[in-house]
C-alpha cells in the first residue's frame, strides 16, 4: 500500500487474487486498509480504517 505524497490517494497491489473457495453467491471481496495519522496527517494523531470493495477479479 502506497500512500501519494499529496496523501489525497493510495495504491493498493494485491499480492494475489486466488481464492481457494468461493461461495456461488460470492460477488466481491472487502479490504480493510488501517491508517496512521503520522502517515496521512504528517502529525500524531488519531487514523483511520479505510475500506475497499473489489467487485471483479482478474481473469486467468
Amino acid at each position: 500500500m502506497t500512500l501519494r505524497a499529496d496523501r489525497t490517494s493510495l495504491h493498493v497491489t494485491l499480492e494475489k487474487t486466488e481464492q481457494p473457495k468461493v461461495h456461488p453467491q460470492q460477488t466481491a471481496r472487502v479490504y480493510q486498509l488501517p491508517l496512521s495519522g503520522q502517515k496521512v496527517w504528517n502529525e500524531d494523531g488519531p487514523g483511520f480504517d479505510a475500506f475497499y470493495a473489489l467487485y471483479a477479479f482478474p481473469a486467468k
